[in-house]
């Protein structure tokens, strides 16, 4: 920023979802399903307090893309596991890092245990901050990515914007997301996706990989950490 001094982010609020896909549909995972829940309950039960109220089959209204077992620790994470997929959501990031230990990678890990002759084609990792700017408003600091604004409708109060990224090293696809936040009054919503080669990248780096992720998207777009 031409020696200027960074705007900050004060972040209110933050969310990081993974979707792992499977490289086919594991059809038979709920064929034995107090066999499936009992190797997880023994993988993830004792390191992340998993107790059998927070473990739910999810039946699903429509096809086999909708049925799912749910892992939920209320307003700290929650995992589905589908056929072709694991997901696995945090709205309270340190969860993630428990005692220690590395949440993505020992779901990720007790998944493919229980489905050896199948493995993951892609990673999906979405990391999303809403907060407070420092040192700059909303409306400068937006509009350096959109200096060119449609007339006649109105008074700007600014803009948002989305940017669309192809492979580079291990990622396929990336976009970054930046906009008006819908829950800081007078903030910011930042957004980064990024599609993994999981042939490439593994599931204990996702974590490292993501941090990293984040920390250049904000020094990219002028923001101090």
């Amino acid at each position: 920023m031409n020696g200027a001094t960074k705007p900050g982010l004060d972040v209110k609020q933050e969310r990081f979802e993974l979707q792992a896909h499977f490289v086919n549909p594991v059809f038979d995972l709920f064929k034995d399903l107090p066999s499936l829940t009992r190797h997880l309950f023994h993988a993830l039960g004792s390191n992340y307090n998993l107790g059998l109220t927070n473990i739910r089959f999810e039946p699903g209204a429509g096809g086999l893309g909708d049925v799912f077992l749910r892992l939920s620790w209320p307003n700290l994470a929650e995992i589905r596991i589908f056929l072709n997929k694991v997901e696995i959501e945090s709205s309270f990031l340190p969860f993630l890092q428990f005692q220690g230990r590395d949440l993505i990678d020992d779901v990720l890990s007790a998944a493919a245990e229980y489905a050896p002759d199948n493995q993951f084609r892609t990673y999906s990792v979405t990391q999303e901050a809403h907060g407070e700017l420092i040192g700059q408003s909303r409306r400068e600091f937006l509009s350096r990515f959109s200096p060119s604004v449609p007339e006649g409708f109105g008074p700007v109060l600014g803009a948002g914007i989305v940017f669309y990224f192809g492979a580079e090293a291990d990622r396929l696809v990336t976009s970054v997301t930046l906009d008006f936040s819908r829950v800081v009054e007078g903030g910011i919503f930042l957004q980064s996706v990024v599609l993994y080669d999981a042939s490439r990248v593994s599931a204990s780096e996702l974590q490292a990989l993501s941090r990293s992720q984040l920390k250049l998207l904000f020094d990219r777009i002028g923001l101090a950490e």
